[in-house]
């Protein structure tokens, strides 16, 4: 008989790096339970080739084991009456995200980002070096600019209008990358995908595939509605 597992898939996997997972209170989920993420990978089967079928009754090309690999280790946070919200188990405690309560009720997660990480996320050093070669090419433009004769004033404003919205695709471009950088203290997800399969991590014990056990996390119908994190709002 098939051990039997809780299992679920990933229906979210948010950018910063924790993941929502269809599973929840009435299912038996809690916080601090393990999933491993197996994807789409199935069981090898491991065969004995040099098994000598003198020295066994047992045929040669019987399975001795049945082994998979797991790419990530989820710890859940928080539990929802269906679903969860997990990271990965390699995330340090200091690191772990905090749960609010939005204004419509909605989750709001805030992650701490790495000591060393920096709040304005800009390259500092890269906008230093660059900083001289900026500075003698605007040099360059207003000395041109004083020996401009009257009639190209038309051309001067129209020059000034180009240099209004370089300025505003310059202010787009660093909000940009901006964005691009917040992420740079984003937790350690392992190429987990929405839809990938995972399964509570239950620790193996020798034999579990000749005699599989009967146990099953138990299942809580009447599960809460509301994850324990929220226990201390007084609505």
């Amino acid at each position: 008989m098939e051990a039997q597992v809780l299992r679920g898939q990933v229906i979210h996997v948010n950018e910063d790096g924790w993941v929502v997972i269809n599973r929840g209170a009435q299912d038996g989920v809690s916080e601090g339970l393990r999933f491993a993420v197996l994807g789409e990978r199935k069981p090898r089967q491991i065969r004995d080739p040099f098994a000598s079928a003198e020295a066994t009754s047992e045929p040669a090309s019987l399975v001795v084991l049945r082994a998979d690999t797991v790419y990530e280790l989820l710890r859940v946070i928080l539990v929802e009456r269906r679903c969860c919200v997990a990271i990965s188990d390699r995330v340090p405690p200091e690191r772990t995200p905090q749960p609010f309560l939005g204004p419509q009720g909605e989750l709001l997660i805030y992650t701490p980002p790495p000591d060393d990480w920096r709040y304005d996320a800009l390259d500092l050093e890269e906008e230093s070096e660059d900083a001289p070669a900026d500075e003698a090419a605007e040099g360059a433009h207003e000395d041109e600019a004083e020996g401009d004769p009257p009639e190209k004033d038309s051309a001067s404003k129209a020059e000034g209008g180009s240099k209004s919205e370089a300025e505003d695709s310059s202010a787009a471009d660093l909000t940009e990358r901006q964005q691009e950088r917040l992420w740079d203290g984003a937790l350690p997800l392992n190429a987990v995908q929405v839809g990938d399969e995972v399964v509570v991590a239950l620790p193996y014990r020798p034999g579990a595939g000749e005699a599989p056990a009967e146990a099953t996390l138990p299942a809580a119908a009447d599960g809460p509605t509301r994850p324990a994190s929220y226990d201390w709002l007084k609505l």
